[in-house]
């Protein structure tokens, strides 16, 4: 969590277990409204917080290639 800043694909939070994501968003105190897949490797959260809607961005490259490495695609 304390590499980037979870705005953009390139500065998202990496994960290696796609858990990961929903502890983090628990953690923020956000609920879930949509999700989606942006350039192979990066899981955009829409959420609503405290605050209002905001979207937070992970890296799940490492969580694919977990998947590759068990033959999973």
């Amino acid at each position: 969590m304390r590499r980037g800043d979870r705005k953009t694909c390139r500065t998202g939070w990496s994960v290696i277990q796609v858990a990961e994501q929903s502890f983090l968003l628990d953690m923020l105190g956000a609920r879930l409204v949509k999700q989606s897949l942006e350039g192979g490797r990066c899981d955009r959260m829409e959420v609503d917080t405290n605050q209002g809607p905001k979207t937070y961005y992970f890296n799940v490259t490492k969580v694919f290639e977990g998947y590759g490495k068990l033959g999973i695609r």
